[in-house]
């Protein structure tokens, strides 16, 4: 690993012709001054920092001991992938150039000897669970993957225990003698979700939690074995990594980066994906229950990140790096319009994507798991909401009349559409009939929404026949009207019910979650918002989920079905997913199915 760049005392670099000194054992470097040096000349070859100087020899000779080894790894899997890339040539051959194709498969004539990559079993000392026997097959898939020398995607459908999986792949490898240090990244939501489960199921794996404020993570990383990778496991949210990069990027190589919703990593020109292709690696690994979202421009992006040497910098929109297929219109390049998709290409697409994912599904490993049931119900607008709806058409009609639209102009417009299928109230009353709107509650509150009408029936025959509901909604607003309905219909919160969201903080999050999953809760219902609730919470003593509104992006709310259709559900979830007859929302849900068709062909 290439001595770090800037100053581990003061964190500040060269700049100014300040010169940097480099220790013999260990990454660091710092400023003459900030070493205790009087001048830079006093370093020589052999010299060592303090941090280094205050361990023994034995801590030493572990830390260039790990070094050694990830080295030594990293140069082993790249030469063990040449396999890989000799075995699924033909998969490969339609996306990347043949020269470079070649140069990955290894001289011609090669022959690979037998793999023998470690295998687990169901139960092993590392892993303080019975893995089930999908997961066992997981866990192996990663192994033979390691021992070919290529990551990979563990696409299974959420809830079907990916983190366990990953877990007891890790704790594997250190068993079979390849320890870390491995680098987790994940949302913030689930970060605490992770420290907890490797307690729980791999407690042989040290971790390194590096995250909070600035005085906090200083903290973390001024620590002599978190800072020179000792610990096996690094764990991070995606702030942090970027606001941490220089240690991420230069401390040392780790051995296994995962990222956790890999499908975060979708634009591949975004902060984020740039940050994590520094990240120093011989192996990727992608976690997400939603590997195709929108279109097929993103699903490259992932396979872009776990098999940088062949995809890592390839466009698919080039023709010069497809020089035998034309232009698939709709197709790789991230058009939206799948409409028109080249089958040719997206058989193409199913066939390298299954050499790199491992997907599986509860319907096919999980049979005491019912199939969930979902209702579309199509209330009409009432009264208030159609008058409101016309002035909005009207007087959006005249500005498209007087001037093109942008795509963001075109989208405000088609939320405000959103907004009022939804209920009036969550307008801007200070533009609209903000006499009328204000004095929207009580029974007035439900008489002029057609959904809140339809929802209030709903709930009433659900909570008489003991069911449980999860209410999910886009917006904010929204999620206000609905929590004043609930105040007024179903109890106090806390009580009756709760709600998630954005806003709300981690430990509170936590404890609302314990209180609704209670064996004695009678908490009734769950207001939640659809992207801040759709991951990391398990809800499966709900029975009931409500889409209040549809997401253009299917995946998303598919992520807060799931929240209560998910392993140690015991009984049947049915889902009712409202939409306003006639409007915008007819068309968005349109659109949403139109892409679980593609993600249905790809996958």
């Amino acid at each position: 690993m290439a001595p770090r760049s800037w100053c581990e005392v003061c964190r500040g670099g060269a700049d100014g012709g300040e010169e940097l000194v480099a220790c013999g054992d260990c990454p660091r470097r710092f400023h003459v001054e900030c070493a205790g040096l009087r001048r830079a000349a006093d370093a020589g070859a052999g010299w060592t920092c303090g941090l280094c100087g205050a361990s023994d020899g034995a801590d030493a000779a572990g830390r260039k001991k790990r070094v050694a080894f990830v080295r030594g790894e990293h140069k082993e899997l790249k030469r063990r992938a040449a396999r890989f890339f000799r075995n699924e040539k033909a998969k490969l051959a339609p996306f990347v150039e043949a020269k470079r194709l070649g140069a990955l498969c290894g001289p011609k004539g090669a022959k690979d000897g037998p793999l023998e990559p470690f295998v687990i079993g169901n139960r092993e000392s590392y892993v303080q669970a019975a893995l089930r026997d999908y997961q066992v097959v997981g866990v192996n898939w990663f192994l033979e993957r390691h021992a070919l020398g290529v990551g990979g995607i563990l696409g299974d459908e959420m809830g079907l225990g990916k983190t366990v999986q990953t877990l007891a792949f890790l704790g594997a490898l250190k068993a079979s003698g390849k320890p870390g240090p491995h680098l987790i990244v994940t949302p913030l939501a689930v970060l605490q979700n992770w420290v907890n489960e490797i307690k729980k199921f791999t407690p042989s794996l040290t971790v390194a939690k590096v995250h909070g404020s600035i005085a906090e993570r200083e903290r973390v990383l001024g620590d002599v074995d978190v800072a020179s990778g000792a610990k096996d496991v690094y764990l991070t949210t995606y702030d942090t990594l970027l606001a941490e990069e220089a240690f991420f990027t230069e401390a040392f190589e780790f051995h296994v980066v995962v990222i956790d919703e890999g499908h975060r990593l979708k634009n591949a020109t975004s902060k984020l994906a740039r940050g994590l292709r520094r990240v120093p690696s011989p192996f990727r690994v992608l976690l997400t229950g939603t590997p195709l979202q929108n279109n097929l421009g993103e699903l490259w992006a992932l396979l872009q990140f776990v098999l940088p040497t062949a995809l890592g910098d390839s466009k698919l929109d080039d023709e010069r790096k497809l020089p035998k297929h034309r232009r698939p219109a709709g197709g790789f390049e991230g058009a939206d319009d799948d409409a028109h998709l080249d089958l040719d290409r997206v058989s193409e697409a199913r066939a390298l994507l299954n050499a790199c994912m491992l997907r599986r599904v509860k319907a096919d490993v999980e049979s005491t798991l019912l199939p969930k049931i979902e209702y579309v119900l199509k209330p009409p607008l009432f009264a208030l909401q159609r008058a409101l709806y016309r002035s909005f058409l009207q007087r959006e009609g005249d500005d498209v009349a007087a001037a093109l639209l942008t795509p963001q102009q075109l989208l405000q417009r088609v939320l405000q559409l959103a907004k009022v299928a939804n209920h009036p109230k969550t307008l801007d009353v200070a533009k609209a009939r903000d006499r009328e709107l204000r004095g929207l509650a009580g029974a007035g509150l439900v008489r002029s929404s057609g959904k809140l009408a339809l929802l209030d029936r709903l709930l009433a025959r659900k909570k008489a026949a003991g069911s449980r509901v999860l209410l999910f909604s886009q917006f904010t607003l929204t999620l206000d009207v609905l929590e004043e309905y609930c105040a007024a219909h179903h109890g106090d919160r806390g009580v009756g019910y709760l709600r998630l969201d954005g806003a709300t903080g981690r430990i509170q999050r936590e404890m609302d979650m314990r209180s609704f999953n209670a064996s004695e809760s009678k908490i009734f219902l769950y207001l939640i918002s659809t992207r801040a609730g759709g991951q990391g919470i398990n809800l499966a003593t709900a029975d009931t989920v409500v889409l209040y509104d549809t997401c253009w992006n299917p995946q998303v709310d598919l992520q807060a079905m799931d929240r209560a259709h998910r392993i140690g559900q015991r009984g049947q979830v049915t889902v009712y997913r409202l939409i306003a007859r006639d409007t915008v929302e007819e068309k968005v849900h349109a659109r949403a199915h139109q892409k679980l068709l593609l993600d249905a062909l790809v996958m």
